[in-house]
């Protein structure tokens, strides 16, 4: 299938494309702006053929083939790039992205690679002496399954380490955050505060919460937090997109269902939409409404969405099985 031909090369050894490689016959008046030749082109094709050559024109594939074959699209205003034998590939495509959250875990603390609570708590420490007393805290990545004994960590370490700031640390699934008293104050959770439906406070031998809240309940600490601006959110978005294209990930299917700091998916829509006809968007996502989402009806009843020719595709909802 055609579809934009933007790529990466001379950054890293493998060159990335948009959409998948498929030839076509040329023809007397079609002329290629960008020739790639003498590289190893897996077409992924039905065949799964591989060439050595790719011409295109604008933002779309006119053909690959042989560097003979190519040479056919090659006009005066034609831009040759020898591949030296480098690898281009189709533009790799996430199955299951969280494109909003991953764009505020960037300006988060970044958690995956931590071993245990100690460790997690200085780094809280640490943040919470460069940003002052006040400010919220956010992280993302932490696993207590990789941690010494496997056990759920509690409010009491982070209390220790920032007793003056609120902090929200998000699990690593994004199904169950991390909090001190200071957090669970601001959120009015008490000894007797009930978990919502879908969602469980964890509670210590006396029944007190004990820092850690599951799926629903995260909700109870996540309204606390100051929303992001949408400005704000667009910078991080478009850094994260250009974190994704580094690596050859062109586009993802999005599977929202993000913190409320970050606003409502709605809004993301809005906001991407806006990135797009600014020329701030070279990425391609299928957004999935969440089955929860409020006037879900309206909003499919509405049909499909295609915005950017294809940057943005809302057609999809988002259902969970298991509570």
């Amino acid at each position: 299938m055609k579809g934009s031909a933007s790529f990466l090369v001379g950054i890293i050894p493998v060159v990335m494309l948009f959409a998948g490689l498929t030839a076509c016959q040329p023809t007397a008046d079609t002329k290629a702006d960008i020739v790639l030749f003498n590289g190893t082109v897996y077409t992924v094709d039905p065949d799964w053929k591989v060439a050595s050559a790719v011409a295109i024109k604008g933002n779309k594939i006119l053909a690959t083939g042989s560097d003979s074959e190519i040479e056919a699209y090659v006009g005066p205003n034609t831009t040759k790039i020898d591949l030296a034998g480098k690898a281009v590939l189709p533009g790799l495509i996430d199955s299951h992205m969280n494109i909003v959250n991953y764009s505020g875990s960037i300006d988060s603390l970044h958690l995956a690679e931590t071993t245990s609570a100690e460790e997690i708590a200085a780094m809280v420490r640490a943040k919470a002496e460069e940003i002052g007393p006040g400010e919220w805290i956010l992280g993302y990545g932490w696993d207590h399954n990789v941690w010494p004994g496997r056990q759920f960590p509690t409010c009491e370490i982070l209390d220790e380490a920032a007793p003056d700031n609120p902090v929200l640390l998000t699990r690593k699934d994004g199904h169950a955050g991390w909090v001190n008293s200071s957090a669970m104050k601001l959120a009015g959770i008490t000894r007797d505060t009930q978990a919502p439906s879908g969602g469980e406070i964890k509670r210590d031998a006396a029944g007190n919460p004990s820092g850690v809240f599951v799926d629903a309940a995260m909700d109870m600490v996540e309204e606390s937090v100051p929303p992001m601006s949408h400005e704000r959110l667009a910078d991080l978005i478009e850094k994260a997109i250009d974190n994704c294209l580094a690596v050859g990930l062109t586009g993802g299917h999005n599977m929202s269902l993000p913190p409320v700091v970050f606003g409502g998916e709605l809004d993301h829509i809005e906001i991407i939409k806006g990135m797009i006809e600014e020329g701030r968007f070279p990425f391609r996502l299928y957004f999935h409404l969440s089955e929860g989402l409020e006037n879900l009806d309206e909003i499919m009843a509405q049909g499909h969405q295609n915005h950017g020719d294809g940057r943005l595709i809302v057609r999809s909802v988002k259902c969970f099985a298991d509570g």
